[in-house]
């Protein structure tokens, strides 16, 4: 719901920068851990092709949203799987001559558990950051109350994107707001800034 909003700002979801689609599509590789965790824990066939299928998606839509930090990972991940598949140990690269099939569930389950580190990691980083924009973004409409830049009749329950470009310009033109305005958008994308601005927005009370 929240990422339909933000394309209505004119956004694109191919823009690696918006954090609010990267935190979906964060989630969705959670989805797709929970079920690789769960074929490991059940002991149920096709662990490692599944998982090579995980780290295919990741790899393309690391190559399509050119982040090359996450394609640099899921490439090696893709690679350590691939040479135990073929019954190598990816670090001695000795030949596994018996029990390949256990020796690969535990390949397995150093490269689901290393995923998670990884994605985790970057979920609490864009969380992070999402929070900060937040912060300085309540600052900012503060402020903008405060300077009456903002009125008690620009406060509604629901605004169009017109509305809300409407209110960053207002926003623009007081000194100290647009010192606000500048900081946030150097710190993140106009986009993100923007959903966050209409969502900190709508949760103001209409009678102030």
């Amino acid at each position: 719901m929240r990422s339909k909003r933000l394309l209505n700002l004119n956004s694109s979801p191919h823009d690696k920068r918006v954090l609010i689609f990267k935190i979906d599509y964060l989630n969705s590789v959670d989805g797709d851990l929970d079920h690789v965790f769960d074929l490991y824990n059940n002991h149920k066939l096709g662990l490692d092709a599944a998982l090579m299928s995980v780290l295919l998606k990741i790899s393309n839509h690391a190559r399509e949203y050119n982040d090359q930090e996450m394609l640099k990972k899921a490439l090696s991940l893709q690679s350590t799987l691939k040479t135990a598949q073929q019954g190598i140990d990816p670090l001695s690269l000795e030949s596994v001559k018996l029990y390949k099939s256990t020796f690969i569930r535990k390949i397995c389950y150093r490269i689901i558990n290393e995923l998670c580190d990884y994605f985790t990691y970057n979920k609490q980083e864009v969380e992070a950051k999402i929070q900060k924009i937040r912060d300085l973004t309540s600052q900012l409409i503060l402020a903008g109350l405060q300077q009456k830049v903002i009125i008690p009749s620009d406060i509604k329950s629901s605004y169009s994107k017109e509305e809300i470009g409407q209110l960053w310009a207002k926003l623009l033109k007081n000194e100290e707001t647009y010192l606000f305005q500048q900081n946030l958008c150097l710190l993140a994308n106009k986009q993100d800034v923007l959903y966050i601005f209409e969502d900190l927005f709508q949760q103001l009370e209409v009678s102030i």
